[in-house]
Order: C-alpha cells, then structure tokens, then sequence
C-alpha cells in the first residue's frame, strides 16, 4: 500500500498492524454516551478507539498534529489554553454575541480531513491512510485522541476569517471548540453582524445552531463557557461552589462517602483551583481530600 511504510516509520508501528486497523476500521470503535449538563438535553454520543487504534491515533496526534500552530483565538484542545484563560477574555463590563457551530465534529468530514493532511504536505497515499485513521461514518469521531487537534486545524482558514471580521468591527474573537465568542467595551449592531457571520460561516461549510445564539448587552449578569464572565475575573456560578462546598463537608464527616466519589472530589478540586488559584478554601478542600487519601492508602496497606 503507497505511503503505508512512510507512516509505520513515523509512528513507529508495524505497517501490517496499521493495515489491519485500517481494514478493520468500522470495528474498532465503542459507543459511549454521557449526560449533557443540562439533563433535558439528553446525551452526548462518543464513540471511543479501542487499545489499537486509540494508540496509532495518539502517535499520529503527536507525531503529525501537535506541531501544527492553531488560531491565536482557538482556546480549547491548547497546550497553555483553555476554557478559564478562554473565559478571561470575556471578563468585565462588556457586551457579548455568543453563537454555537451545529453538529461540530459530524461537520468535519473524511473529504475535510483528507484535505487538511494534504495541506500539511503529506502525499496523496499517505494523506488517505491517515484519514482512515481518524474518521468513522464520514466524519470525526468525537472521543478519538485525534478529533480535537483535526477540529482546529481545519477550522484555521475560518477562524481566521472571523478574527478579521472582528477586527473590522472592533470586536474580540474567541474560540472555545464549537462555541464562538464577539466580545466589545460597548453594545454593538449585533442583528447587522450576525447576518454578516451566517454567511461568512456557512460558505465555510458550517453552519449554526440558531437556538444557542445569544446577545449579552453589557451591565448583564451571564455565565458563558460555564462560568460568571461579568466581572473582572471569571468566577463559578453560586449553584456550583454550594455544591462543592457541600460535597467536601460531607466528605470530612463521611470517610466512606469520600472514598466512594474520590474522583469527583479531585474534580471539583482542579476545577476549583484552575478558576481560583490555591487560595485558602482551596487548602481546606485539599485537606479534607488529602485526609481521605492518606485513610483510603492505609486500609488498603492493612488489608494487603
């Protein structure tokens, strides 16, 4: 097969192990569905790689697309980015347009992706295998190691038209995956400018999801990217910190409950942190943490 043994040397695998995760494509996948936030919206639907595909997509991820710069306005799947440093952006008295991009990663198809490796300088063969490698039913699996770094790629050539949108409107352009931020000092035209984006957006082969479009004037309350974006910092929203706040004390006064929702509570901590810093109520969620760490490490030394 042309450009199977120019990728094996790449990746490092052997080209027969390659071309049976090729041929075998369509089975190598597990469905996995997650709730959405909101529990009447329903799931989310992964579809996860198994062990063998899942660590040719990590090489390929690292190999091919990790030294790919993306758009200085591309904040998700960004190594020193991310959804607190996105949300910072749209801090303080300002007004906001927030759109969302419809059916994000079914929209970045196997002829998206084929072209984007092409545009990397890869061949033809080599192009095509790698594409195989990533794509399932036409489109980008949402849960392969792969996708993210694809999606923003892709979308380099219309963020890149938006951020000069802005700039002509004097707005700020952030990117947080399929959520897309305008953020000015001052209230803006914004039917005027949506017109503009439908189009812009979808002779780029996008289009958006109408029911998620909102218009934040300043002086507004709003939570955007899931957190309090009105202020001068990002902040989590009142429901989120009582429920952290709740969930450690029952912690500290149930051990076995700590034990059980660990996970969860090393969750919320990071979370925690990444909004705040290692300020004093982080101290006191570690401890009680780091307490059912420490008691969780000897039963398990007393029963070994």
């Amino acid at each position: 097969m042309p450009g199977l043994l120019e990728i094996s040397k790449a990746l490092g695998f052997a080209p027969q192990h390659i071309y049976s995760v090729v041929a075998t494509r369509d089975s190598q996948y597990v469905e996995a569905r997650i709730a959405k936030r909101a529990p009447s919206v329903g799931f989310r639907l992964l579809n996860i790689p198994k062990s063998g595909l899942k660590g040719i997509q990590r090489q390929i991820a690292r190999v091919y697309l990790a030294p790919v710069p993306v758009d200085e306005a591309a904040f998700a799947y960004v190594k020193r980015r991310g959804v607190v440093e996105a949300a910072r952006r749209l801090c303080g008295d300002k007004s906001i347009l927030k759109i969302d991009l419809k059916d994000f990663f079914p929209s970045i198809t196997t002829e998206r992706v084929f072209g984007m490796y092409r545009s990397l300088g890869l061949d033809a063969a080599a192009s095509n295998i790698l594409t195989e490698l990533c794509v399932l039913d036409n489109h980008l699996p949402q849960g392969a190691p792969t996708s993210p770094a694809i999606s923003n790629i892709v979308l380099r050539p219309l963020d890149e038209m938006l951020r000069n949108m802005s700039n002509k409107w004097e707005l700020t352009y952030t990117r947080y995956c399929d959520d897309i931020y305008f953020s000015h000092q001052k209230n803006f035209n914004h039917p005027d400018f949506l017109i503009l984006l439908h189009k812009v957006i979808t002779d780029a082969g996008f289009s958006i999801n109408d029911d998620k479009t909102h218009f934040y004037p300043r002086g507004v309350p709003r939570k955007t990217l899931g957190l309090l974006t009105h202020n001068e910092t990002p902040s989590l929203p009142g429901s989120v910190r009582r429920r952290m706040r709740a969930q450690f004390h029952r912690g500290s006064r149930n051990i076995g409950w700590g034990q059980e929702n660990l996970i969860r509570l090393r969750g919320h901590l990071e979370w925690y942190k990444a909004v705040y810093g290692k300020n004093e109520t982080y101290f006191q969620y570690k401890s009680v943490l780091d307490t059912i760490t420490k008691i969780r490490m000897h039963i398990s030394y007393q029963s070994a």
